[in-house]
């Protein structure tokens, strides 16, 4: 799977478990957190704050709650 592939995945799943669509800026962190690029690299490209970018980010990665596990360095644990 490539990052494209499980930002799609994600985004079919999250709505109907929260409730909520991804932001932009988490589509943009997956995808660039798949890739290997860090915080700061991904907070100037899209015009924030590193601070607000790993804001999104964790709010992205909480995701966890509803049982999906996502692992980092390119994999996704469940699919």
């Amino acid at each position: 799977m490539d990052a494209e592939a499980a930002l799609a995945w994600l985004d079919a799943i999250i709505p109907p478990q929260t409730g909520e669509q991804l932001r932009d800026l988490q589509k943009v962190i997956l995808v660039q957190v798949w890739l290997g690029r860090k915080y700061l690299d991904i907070a100037h490209s899209y015009g924030c704050t590193e601070g607000h970018a790993k804001d999104a980010g964790s709010q992205l990665w909480d995701f966890q709650e509803i049982n999906y596990p996502i692992l980092w360095g390119g994999q996704l644990a469940r699919l």
